[in-house]
């Protein structure tokens, strides 16, 4: 499976896979996004697609093997003012694009969910646990995750429920707010001096599992995998760590909010794909300042 066709091509995951699969595996690479490319590598075709708005995919230079689905609608947080981008990109353009695997004889289709489909609770969370989407965004996955199920008749279906990706570049996320809060002296707000539980994971490890869910032989047609890091970490640890790093003060403003959880049980994954972290929090974070400091 050597043919690779990547949506959300320039986002973090995408950028970050492309430049690894192409560069480090010679894998033939097609990306589509509405914004530009950020990998120009040899064995890389960049096609501009808009999956929100079109039906009908381009035609590629080779067949394609396996599709990594990772677009999802920038403004996802903004419910209920965006709802229709976050329909068009996260779930109709799913069930376009499932359809085109069938048509074309895909034979492997990985598609990028979240773990926020999963109902919270204050332990790991595992594949088979409850599942109670709390956003628009995370209601958008769920739909397509079922969808794509319904297509494993036809190719492989794996769906990756993802906890929390940070690294160098990124912007916009928790681990880039908090640095810039920190920074610039702002208030950490903590729900029961908590804040949130959480199991990031650095983004060289969710693409080296990638990798091998390109060419894992699943003994099911589908699979449901957790992918998250191996440290349980709270807001306030992250932000104690941050702070320590910069040689600065939290300004952390303790709330009666009901703290948020969301923690990956990764063991069904290890179990299926061998270990999948090799970054610590403290060895991601110092790889994320030093490329703020450079």
């Amino acid at each position: 499976m050597n043919n690779i066709l990547i949506t959300g091509a320039s986002g973090f995951i995408g950028s970050n896979l492309i430049n690894t699969l192409i560069k480090e595996d010679g894998y033939t690479v097609t990306g589509l996004d509405i914004k530009k490319p950020l990998s120009k590598a040899e064995g890389y075709e960049f096609i501009e697609f808009d999956l929100g708005k079109e039906e009908t995919y381009p035609d590629f230079k080779k067949n394609i093997d396996t599709v990594i689905h990772l677009a999802q609608s920038p403004l996802y947080r903004d419910f209920p003012n965006s709802a229709k981008s976050i329909f068009d990109i996260n779930v109709k353009s799913t069930a376009y694009l499932l359809e085109w695997c069938r048509k074309n004889k895909v034979k492997k289709f990985i598609f990028a969910s979240t773990g926020n489909v999963y109902k919270t609770k204050d332990a790991l969370l595992k594949e088979d646990d409850a599942i109670s989407p709390n956003s628009y965004y995370a209601a958008s996955k769920y739909a397509s995750e079922l969808f794509a199920k319904q297509y494993s008749n036809y190719f492989s279906v794996i769906i990756l429920r993802i906890f929390g990706v940070y690294g160098p570049g990124q912007k916009g996320m928790l681990i880039q707010n908090i640095i810039d809060k920190i920074i610039n002296n702002e208030q950490i707000f903590l729900a029961k001096n908590i804040g949130i539980k959480i199991t990031p994971i650095y983004v060289s490890d969710c693409v080296h599992t990638i990798k091998n869910i390109i060419n894992y032989n699943a003994n099911n047609n589908i699979e449901v995998f957790n992918l998250g890091g191996h440290e349980i970490l709270t807001l306030k640890g992250i932000a104690k760590k941050i702070a320590d790093c910069f040689s600065k003060d939290c300004n952390l403003i303790i709330t009666s909010d009901v703290p948020l959880y969301l923690c990956s049980n990764n063991n069904k994954i290890i179990l299926k794909l061998g270990e999948i972290n090799n970054h610590s929090f403290d060895m991601g974070l110092k790889k994320v300042i030093e490329y703020i400091n450079a």
